[in-house]
């Protein structure tokens, strides 16, 4: 690569409003050019001392990085500093994540095992994930970078903008909800629940996913979002699995319920009574702690003390005893409160 196409793109890239930095690239053997032979990230690192934070879009340091390494390799910074952050996808699973979820079209660049998708960053922080979304499908957020076409990868393939979807042919599209609801809401991708430690077989399986997508959906979680988390229970926990038919059923029929219910009297009154309680989860169980005669006292949310304090302060508030259906409607809401950490 010719050292002055690299420095113009390099600038071209910060006329954008996108933050660079220079990487090493590989030598005439392939091998990273900073001459360490066990280097963990060939051809990927930066050359900075101080790395994505010295990113930037001042055009004078950036012509005298590639005049000191002409045959850098082009970093931008993801998250806030430039105005997007990337979906990596690095293998077959990760592409038929993506496949079952949809995704917008948006800039997207070829790497060397996949591809990089770049979308606005959203109006809350974005965090660098790996694996999190699903198997083979990473987020560079804040503090993250990536590398730009035209930059050479080790193996001696091109990082590239995918044909139609480079940044001069179309701007970065909103993320799908899905995907901004996964990282607003990380227990979208590993469900916190009761069962979550045991194998779920035939006969309970659509009862457990069940209960999961009601929590879910008590979270004003979409579909989609529902649909990625018990693809995910279902694959994980559930034997045998479920056919991913019935998956999407279990799904669709939870995403119908209005996440914000119009409770009966006693729900209501109860849950105003206890709101200030303290709620955690500890090992995939819920725990309220409360104060019980000038102390305090952690019980379990399913159990039969939570239970009976529960019942207890509704009756001393209305004189009249708490109705099952209500007890069971709050003790439901709270644990899913405890287990998402809301």
């Amino acid at each position: 690569m010719k050292t002055s196409k690299l420095i113009d793109i390099a600038l071209h890239y910060a006329r954008r409003g996108w933050a660079v930095l220079p990487l090493h690239s590989p030598d005439v053997d392939g091998n990273c050019d900073c001459n360490n032979k066990n280097c963990s990230s060939p051809a990927k690192h930066p050359w900075t001392s101080h790395g994505v934070k010295d990113a930037t879009v001042d055009q004078n340091i950036i012509k005298s990085w590639w005049r000191k390494w002409p045959s850098a390799n082009i970093g931008i910074a993801s998250g806030a500093m430039s105005g997007f952050f990337a979906l990596d996808v690095d293998g077959r699973k990760g592409w038929d994540y993506l496949e079952k979820m949809g995704w917008p079209k948006t800039i997207q660049s070829k790497t060397h095992k996949g591809a990089h998708f770049i979308f606005q960053y959203p109006g809350f922080p974005v965090t660098n994930q790996v694996k999190k979304i699903a198997e083979d499908l990473d987020v560079r957020g804040d503090g993250g970078y990536i590398v730009a076409p035209p930059s050479q990868h080790a193996s001696g393939s091109q990082y590239k903008w995918s044909p139609g979807r480079g940044p001069n042919e179309l701007n970065a599209a909103p993320a799908p909800k899905w995907l901004l609801d996964a990282l607003r809401h990380p227990s979208v991708n590993r469900v916190s629940h009761p069962l979550r430690g045991e194998i779920i077989e035939e006969g309970r399986r659509n009862s457990h996913l069940m209960s999961i997508a009601g929590s879910l959906r008590k979270q004003k979680l979409s579909e989609e979002s529902i649909f990625a988390a018990l693809l995910q229970e279902n694959r994980e926990k559930c034997r045998p699995c479920l056919d991913e038919s019935e998956v999407k059923k279990i799904a669709e029929s939870a995403s119908r319920y209005d996440p914000e219910p119009t409770r009966t009297s006693e729900s209501t009154k109860v849950l105003q009574l206890v709101s200030g309680i303290k709620l955690f989860n500890h090992g995939d169980q819920g725990y309220a702690t409360v104060s019980v005669n000038n102390h305090e006292e952690t019980w379990f949310i399913r159990g039969s003390m939570f239970k009976r304090w529960l019942q207890h302060r509704y009756f001393e508030a209305e004189g009249r005893a708490l109705g099952t259906a209500n007890l069971q409607d709050v003790v439901e809401t709270l644990e899913a409160r405890a287990l998402l950490g809301i």
